[in-house]
């Protein structure tokens, strides 16, 4: 069964890499969101103009929403593990 309530609270950009990549250090999985979030121009100007910037830490609902738009929400189970 799937969880949508683990989104509806904005979380950290290191939280959601992991969900995307739960085989790869943080470090890793960061730099691999990152890298696909700067790949895809209109992912960004819509994230920008919901006022993200690079350097933020965390991921409001609103930009979680952007991201997933484009690049799909990860699925995980009720205890928040990815699943494959």
């Amino acid at each position: 069964k799937m969880s949508t309530c683990i989104f509806s609270r904005g979380m950290t950009k290191k939280e959601l890499a992991a969900l995307y990549a739960p085989g790869l250090s943080h470090a890793s999985a960061l730099r691999r969101l990152s890298r696909w979030l700067e790949q895809h121009p209109r992912l960004m100007r819509e994230l920008k103009s919901q006022k993200y910037l690079k350097t933020q830490k965390k991921l409001n609902d609103k930009q979680l929403a952007i991201v997933f738009k484009y690049l799909g929400k990860p699925q995980i189970d009720m205890n928040g593990t990815r699943l494959v």
